[in-house]
């Protein structure tokens, strides 16, 4: 059977809701809340109102016979006008494919998220779509300039020691019953 990335048995949904109009470490800057989708949404219904990002989490999947599976997948939901906080994974390649809207992805070690027209100039506009990829020891961020919310899905991902790969782990086969 497949696997599917919820909240085990007896768990809930885990949303963490970000002020864009607070820094990192402030207070009310970060919120995590828990609980099922019905608990959730009057909460998030307001979140968007304000324009405030959310941030769906999902983590190891769990077999239908109770395996975990090391994985770790978040929807964003980013608002018009904010730019996430520059930041640096050391041990992981983060992948992040657009499915609403469009953001900019930016890699800098000089620029701070405060000045939007040198953001602007030194980014990459990725649409509905595509992809971005921020390997280990990236200086980056991503922001939304447009006047609409943009949602995208990000994976991370353990980094590989040099030379080894991914194998092709695909192939076509026929039913087990022929």
């Amino acid at each position: 059977m497949p696997m599917i990335i919820t909240p085990a048995p007896g768990k809930t949904h885990e949303v963490g809701i970000i002020n864009p109009s607070k820094r990192v470490g402030d207070t009310g800057q970060y919120t995590l809340l828990e609980g099922t989708l019905e608990e959730l949404d009057g909460r998030l219904i307001l979140a968007r109102k304000h324009g405030f990002e959310i941030r769906w989490y999902y983590k190891n999947a769990m077999t239908y016979e109770g395996e975990i599976i090391l994985s770790q997948l978040s929807m964003t939901e980013i608002p018009p006008g904010h730019v996430q906080p520059f930041h640096t994974h050391h041990t992981i390649n983060e992948t992040i494919l657009v499915i609403q809207g469009s953001i900019m992805a930016i890699d800098s070690d000089e620029l701070d998220e405060s000045d939007l027209e040198k953001l602007l100039r030194n980014s990459v506009r990725v649409n509905q779509y595509q992809s971005v990829i921020q390997g280990p020891g990236q200086r980056h961020t991503i922001f939304n300039p447009f006047d609409k919310y943009a949602s995208f899905i990000a994976s991370q991902t353990a980094r590989l020691p040099e030379g080894v790969e991914l194998s092709a782990d695909w192939s076509t086969d026929k039913p087990k019953s022929e």
